[in-house]
């Protein structure tokens, strides 16, 4: 089984690589984007906040997706393990989603030199993202707590 989980942990090291050259190069410019005098020093310490928090929820993610890995090695993926880091999963890509839609009102701030709707598009493409991987790994949990308890019946049952 662990052959099978080898390609799914090289793309989780994959993306947190990504992700720390995000949170080191790109979350740093996005808070100075556009460094107009009549912009609140408040609004960019809590863009800052914002984008940061949601990277240590990604880092969490990425971490708990690993343990999922780890269980479906040892074949325990269907267990109360496994679903608590399913709902984990579930509740930290809503927070992140509740993160982008507070900022929203900051990314509209963000402009391109050519007037495009650059940071709205952005924004809705992260807030859409979060909501639909979320609600996946809604199902998954309902469907692996759904497999749980009918294996505790059948045990009851023999």
């Amino acid at each position: 089984m662990r052959r099978l989980t080898i390609p799914l942990r090289i793309v989780l090291c994959l993306i947190l690589f990504l992700l720390t050259l995000v949170c080191i190069y790109l979350f740093p410019d996005l808070i100075s984007w556009n460094d107009r005098p009549d912009m609140a020093l408040i609004f960019k310490i809590l863009m800052g906040i914002g984008l940061y928090l949601s990277g240590i929820f990604s880092y969490a993610i990425i971490f708990f997706s690993w343990r999922l890995l780890h269980l479906i090695d040892h074949k325990h993926l269907f267990s109360n393990t496994g679903i608590s880091s399913l709902k984990i999963i579930k509740n930290l890509f809503y927070a992140i989603t509740v993160i982008y839609t507070v900022m929203f009102p900051l990314f509209t701030m963000i402009e391109s030199d050519d007037c495009s709707p650059v940071g709205i598009m952005m924004e809705m493409f992260l807030i859409m993202l979060g909501l639909m991987v979320g609600t996946f790994v809604h199902v998954l949990q309902k469907l692996s707590q759904n497999l749980v308890n009918s294996k505790k019946e059948t045990e009851l049952l023999i």
